[in-house]
């Protein structure tokens, strides 16, 4: 995989080939554990408690900069993302002159392993202004979980097909009334009609794995709000998969007119 991300990112001058498609991918590198269980070995090598990281472990450069060395041949700068502890600046902050603001975003304290939402959360609100484009291609990765749960693992135990199948035919009012209703209501493998149970269990354990690793902060509010947007969210991919092709084709006829008018004489 590696070797494929290259060959689709460089060309033979060793530059970004920013017509690839691999060019949309992101890489986001957690930096901002304390290095505790390797704590004595940092201690002998670099005389002091930075985490191993920042620490010169193999070779000349430390093993963050070393992870940054193999990152730039296969992402263009402004798609890698840095999390990090605010106490650890002082070892990292050489190694991050040539990274933009929205890049590099900075933990408080560390917390341990958790979400991509619960890192920018802990960041705090500069860090949501400084990587806002950062933060969405991470909430698109974030997303993903629901999905898993809701596509893949719930319809099997509980016999339903949740999967949008484009009506094409009707009025608009009717195309667009079935394509949101179709995240409430969903067929089972008996071809009846019943509750989506897939859609609305599989986002709320999605909503309960991200915040299971923070109580503190967790409120039922909260919870029910992001399985809310959640569900709009699938809601609206629905109308776009009912309604794009008709705005393709509208958009190709009047490009079509625009173009044999202008060829008249």
């Amino acid at each position: 995989m590696i070797q494929t991300l290259r060959d689709n990112c460089l060309d033979d001058n060793r530059s970004q080939k920013l017509d690839s498609p691999a060019v949309h991918l992101w890489a986001v590198l957690p930096a901002g554990g304390d290095g505790v269980r390797l704590r004595d070995l940092t201690r002998r090598i670099a005389g002091d408690s930075r985490p191993k990281q920042f620490c010169r472990i193999v070779g000349e450069q430390s093993l963050f900069r070393e992870t940054r060395t193999h990152l730039d041949p296969l992402f263009i700068r402004d798609h890698q993302v840095f999390f990090f502890s605010r106490a650890h600046e002082r070892y990292y902050g050489a190694d991050l002159t040539d990274a933009g603001d929205s890049c590099v975003i900075e933990q408080p304290l560390n917390r341990g392993t958790g979400t991509v939402r619960e890192k920018f959360r802990m960041a705090g609100e500069d860090s949501w202004d400084r990587g806002t484009v950062a933060l969405s291609a991470l909430f698109a990765v974030q997303a993903q979980a629901g999905n898993y749960m809701s596509q893949g693992v719930f319809p099997s135990p509980l016999h339903q097909d949740p999967r949008y199948f484009r009506r094409g035919t009707g009025s608009g009012w009717s195309r667009l009334r079935n394509s949101l209703s179709q995240r409430f209501i969903t067929r089972g493998d008996s071809g009846h009609i019943q509750p989506n149970y897939s859609e609305w269990l599989g986002n709320s354990a999605a909503g309960a794995i991200s915040n299971a690793y923070y109580s503190d902060y967790r409120t039922a509010h909260e919870a029910a709000t992001e399985i809310c947007v959640q569900v709009g969210v699938d809601a609206a991919t629905n109308v776009l998969k009912e309604f794009y092709p008709d705005l393709q084709t509208l958009f190709r006829r009047k490009h079509r007119r625009e173009k044999s008018s202008s060829t008249e004489p």
